[in-house]
């Protein structure tokens, strides 16, 4: 289906992420707030900074890096300055400012929120408290940053992607390496250039089927056999 809106009306040139809720709502992560547009009718709802005759839809921050899809049907998004919160029922929208830009957000498989921060490292907001974020009050969370004295913590504070695998273990990529998270001794083990990654900086984690990783960076794709650790990579010759 094709669809025709005017770029005034869209008001963004830059658009960071889409999200298609029930094969009907299209909402999209821009730099110039939060927009949700109903594929059959083609009505827009803003989501921005703005939005002064319509104070629910209020957010704190328009630079929008990534929306999440949450399991309870909520959309969290990732602003330069925190998160902000949208209740798809009412319309309504909550900001939680902060000092990190949140570049992008995951919900594991226990209903924790993991927020990974452009310089800022990675947050974990527990299932529980994710239920009872109903005000703009300040809540804190404890996180993983980068620190050249601890050989087993994250290997950058610049977060670039996020996921987990079939059997529950959780994936950080950043700009300094690959990042599996030993969960129940709270510490990672990294994986570089000089175990097979075709380039350090991450940018995506996929999980396939067969419970393999593949990993894009800037130099190519690597496709990661969990069964015997080893790296296949690809790049442009390979057609890439």
């Amino acid at each position: 289906r094709d669809f025709e809106f005017k770029k005034s009306f869209i008001e963004s040139n830059h658009v960071m992420d889409l999200e298609l809720v029930n094969d009907q709502y299209l909402w999209a992560a821009t730099e110039n707030g939060i927009i949700r547009i109903d594929v059959m009718s083609e009505e827009i709802i803003r989501f921005s900074t703005s939005q002064s005759d319509q104070n629910k839809r209020l957010i704190s921050d328009n630079f929008i890096r990534d929306l999440l899809i949450t399991k309870n049907g909520s959309i969290w998004a990732g602003t330069k300055s925190g998160i902000a919160i949208i209740d798809t029922v009412e319309l309504s929208a909550i900001s939680f400012n902060s000092d990190f830009t949140a570049r992008v957000l995951y919900q594991d498989e226990s209903e924790n929120i993991w927020i990974g921060t452009d310089f800022n490292g990675l947050y974990k907001i527990p299932s529980e408290l994710i239920y009872e974020l109903k005000s703009e009050d300040l809540f804190e969370v404890e996180g993983h940053v980068f620190e050249s004295e601890f050989s087993d913590g994250l290997s950058s504070s610049q977060i670039t992607s996020i996921t987990q695998d079939t059997a529950g273990v959780l994936w950080v990529g950043t700009a300094s390496g690959l990042n599996k998270y030993i969960d129940n001794e709270d510490t990672f083990y990294h994986y570089f250039m000089k175990d097979g990654l075709p380039s350090n900086y991450i940018t995506g984690v996929v999980v396939d089927q067969n419970n393999n990783l593949w990993i894009s960076s800037k130099n190519g794709i690597s496709f990661f056999n969990q069964k015997d650790s080893s790296f296949t990579n690809y790049g442009v010759s390979d057609g890439i």
